[in-house]
C-alpha cells in the first residue's frame, strides 16, 4: 500500500544504492586522478632529480680538471723558485768572490 501514495520502499532503496554506486565511482575515478597527478608529480621530481645529478657530475668533472690544472701550475712554480732560488745564491756567490777580489787587490 505505500507504493500508492508514494515511492515502492524497494525501489526507493535501489534508487538509493544507485545514486551511492554513482557517488562511490566518482570517488573512485577522483582518487585515480589524484594517482595520476602524483604519478606526474613523482616523475617530475626524478626528472628534475636526473638533471641535477647531470650537473653535480659536470661540475666534480671540472673541479677534477681545475684540480689538476692547479697542481701542475703548483709544480711549475715550485720548479721557477728553485731555479730563481739558486740564481740568487750562485749571484750571492759570485758577489762575494767580487767583493773578496777587490778587497784582495786594495790590500
Amino acid at each position: 500500500m505505500d507504493f500508492l501514495f508514494g515511492e515502492d520502499p524497494e525501489e526507493a532503496e535501489e534508487k538509493a544504492r544507485q545514486e551511492e554506486m554513482v557517488a562511490l565511482r566518482r570517488t573512485i575515478a577522483a582518487l585515480y586522478g589524484q594517482l595520476g597527478d602524483k604519478e606526474g608529480e613523482v616523475k617530475e621530481v626524478q626528472r628534475k632529480l636526473l638533471a641535477l645529478e647531470e650537473v653535480l657530475q659536470r661540475n666534480v668533472a671540472q673541479l677534477r680538471a681545475q684540480g689538476a690544472a692547479a697542481e701542475r701550475r703548483a709544480e711549475r712554480v715550485g720548479e721557477e723558485l728553485r731555479a730563481a732560488t739558486s740564481s740568487l745564491r750562485e749571484g750571492r756567490g759570485r758577489e762575494k768572490e767580487l767583493k773578496d777580489k777587490v778587497q784582495a787587490e786594495a790590500a
